[in-house]
């Protein structure tokens, strides 16, 4: 089984930057690209979402531009509601 791509989770705190140069490393060795993904709580085209979108797809370019495949997403969700335990 190949690894054609590798998903990777930002939120843009220092913690999940981390993720990004393994994820990297990890395309380059299995030639794969990587799929940038963000969650976020506010709607479709609102402040939060928009920053997301630009942060990710600033991210993506760069990726893109040395030669790794390279896509991004946003997602909409309630993270209270995702990370409810009862």
């Amino acid at each position: 089984m190949a690894l054609n791509k590798i998903l990777t989770p930002l939120d843009g705190s220092v913690l999940a930057s981390k993720t990004l140069p393994i994820a990297v490393s990890l395309a380059g060795l299995a030639k794969a690209g990587v799929c940038l993904v963000s969650v976020t709580g506010g709607k479709a085209g609102d402040f939060r979402h928009g920053d997301s979108e630009l942060y990710l797809e600033e991210i993506s370019s760069s990726l893109v531009g040395i030669g790794i495949p390279a896509c991004s997403y946003v997602a909409v969700g309630n993270d209270a509601l995702a990370a409810s335990w009862s």
